[in-house]
């Protein structure tokens, strides 16, 4: 039986909102910063007034417990799991659209669960990102405590926190949760239709 498409639109209208809130983190040097004097980081950028590419080697080792390439690398796979996500978003979209239009229909259940399996890809590579990032700012790569505690000892009547893009992949981690629980309920609906035509018969 064919998917209701109703939800499987609204599941890949969601994909693609997604897909851009996580091209805004991927692309804007706004995951951490302070202020009133801003100072934003970035996946590779740094922003004082001009942004410019992070120089990972260029900081002491009395204020970071990690080497400039292990920030690197650590960046760099944050960075891989954000754009993962929005290559697996893109892909639901066409998917969906191809659906809308009679192009392509999930008549198994077989291959409903594995739409909802792939669907499901986006919100756990999205925190797993969130997570990495986080944990870097907050524990990792600072030996006396968080960028916070150590921005604070030297600016006291400055704040800090997540800035823009860190809250655009949140929102985006919620979403794509939703959209996956939509194509997660099809592949329900499908399995539980299938089965009712059979005990007809």
């Amino acid at each position: 039986m064919v998917v209701h498409i109703q939800l499987l639109l609204v599941a890949g209208v969601i994909s693609v909102i997604c897909a851009v809130l996580n091209l805004f983190a991927a692309t804007v040097p706004q995951w951490y910063l302070t202020y009133p004097n801003a100072f934003t980081m970035g996946l590779g950028t740094t922003c004082a007034g001009n942004c410019q590419s992070t120089s990972y080697n260029t900081f002491g080792s009395n204020v970071f417990c990690q080497t400039g390439t292990a920030w690197h690398d650590r960046e760099i796979a944050v960075e891989a799991l954000v754009w993962i996500s929005i290559i697996i978003e893109i892909i639901m979209l066409i998917l969906t659209l191809l659906a809308w239009h009679g192009k392509v229909t999930f008549q198994g259940t077989c291959q409903m669960v594995a739409l909802a399996v792939v669907a499901a890809f986006p919100p756990f590579l999205v925190m797993c990102a969130l997570a990495a990032y986080g944990d870097m700012i907050q524990n990792w790569l600072f030996c006396n405590g968080s960028f916070c505690d150590l921005f604070a000892a030297n600016r006291p009547n400055d704040d800090c926190g997540y800035g823009s893009s860190f809250i655009c992949v949140i929102v985006g981690f919620f979403m794509a949760l939703f959209a996956a629980v939509c194509y997660v309920v099809h592949a329900c609906v499908d399995l539980e239709e299938r089965r009712a035509t059979l005990l007809e018969v």
